[in-house]
């Protein structure tokens, strides 16, 4: 007996600075060039979720690491 069902997942990623959506991607790995150019001294959060969804089902992550620029 085969097993006809198919499974529909559909995986992305979005990756946010300081919650400013700055990309997205749907393809492993994930990566983004970023430049850290011309912002403001003090604290600032990257943020990345990734977003996993199989049929009418999803699940989400997130990770956030903040950072300060000095200069």
């Amino acid at each position: 007996c085969k097993n006809s069902s198919k499974r529909n997942v559909a995986n992305l990623s979005e990756l946010y600075f300081d919650d400013v959506l700055i990309g997205k991607s749907s393809s492993f790995p994930y990566a983004l060039d970023y430049k850290l150019t011309n912002l403001s001294k003090g604290s600032h959060v990257f943020k990345g979720v990734f977003i996993s969804k199989e049929g009418s089902g999803s699940m989400s992550q997130t990770d956030e690491k903040r950072i300060i620029i000095t200069e």
